[in-house]
């Protein structure tokens, strides 16, 4: 029997752990799209703007460090 609930535990932990990966997945693409869409828009508003270096622009998740998060669940407030 002891087996049969760490076996459960184990399967929920990974079910957790999977679906914050997929949050911070997220969440880092949409900081890209969001750096190129004001990158974009910052071309089109004038001859002023100038682009980012590559080495500072966001493009993936290795852009970024993890230092903290937290994600609230709307159905558990």
């Amino acid at each position: 029997m002891l087996s049969a609930i760490s076996y459960s535990s184990q399967k929920k932990k990974s079910h957790r752990v999977r679906f914050f990966v997929t949050v911070h997945g997220q969440a880092i693409n949409t900081i890209v799209r969001t750096f190129q869409k004001r990158t974009a828009a910052g071309l089109q508003s004038g001859r002023d703007f100038v682009i980012p270096d590559k080495q500072e622009q966001a493009t993936d998740a290795s852009d970024f460090e993890l230092i903290t998060w937290l994600v609230i669940k709307g159905d558990r407030l």
